[in-house]
């Protein structure tokens, strides 16, 4: 199960979608270090040609976000 709250603390990255055979870049996303992990494992799984590839990271230790039921 995931931790909510620890993973509401993680820095948002900015993450490009390759498709690893031909290199182009399908499209972009901003996911934590714990869901690029997820999601890269699951392509592998699938045997997929995508994996994301990560372009910047911010840091977000100066903000607060709270997160309610």
């Amino acid at each position: 199960m995931i931790d909510v709250i620890e993973n509401s603390k993680s820095p948002l990255c900015d993450y490009n979608l390759v498709d690893t055979t031909s290199g182009c870049v399908i499209g972009k996303a901003k996911l934590t270090k714990y869901e690029v992990n997820v999601k890269n494992y699951a392509f592998r799984l699938n045997r997929a040609n995508k994996e994301y590839e990560l372009l910047t990271c911010e840091d977000t230790s100066e903000h607060t976000k709270l997160i309610l039921p």
